[in-house]
């Protein structure tokens, strides 16, 4: 499979829009604050300040590695949030 190709794009509207796109799959713990339900460009960009690979947030399996200016492997993302999900999140933005 071919990577996702995001020149031209802000990583952070790049990780919005696949947060906003998937759908949470863990359990939230008892007593811990509310996860959001939509993602902001401002709060992608504070998660990508922790780094560019990421694995789950909030609740939602993501599972990109966004370190590369020209795009990310899809395997893992739409494994976990249906096939041809990355794509369509990224089709949205552009």
């Amino acid at each position: 499979m071919a990577n996702v190709d995001t020149r031209g794009l802000d990583k952070a509207e790049v990780l919005a829009a696949l947060f906003n796109a998937s759908s949470p799959k863990a359990v939230q713990q008892p007593g811990d604050p509310p996860w959001p339900a939509v993602m902001t460009v401002d709060d992608a960009r504070a998660e990508l300040a922790r780094g560019t690979v990421i694995e789950y947030i909030w609740g939602r399996p993501l599972k990109v590695n966004l370190s590369s200016d020209d795009g990310f492997y899809p395997t893992w993302y739409n494994r976990a949030n249906g096939p041809g999900a990355a794509e369509e999140a990224i089709d949205a933005i552009r």
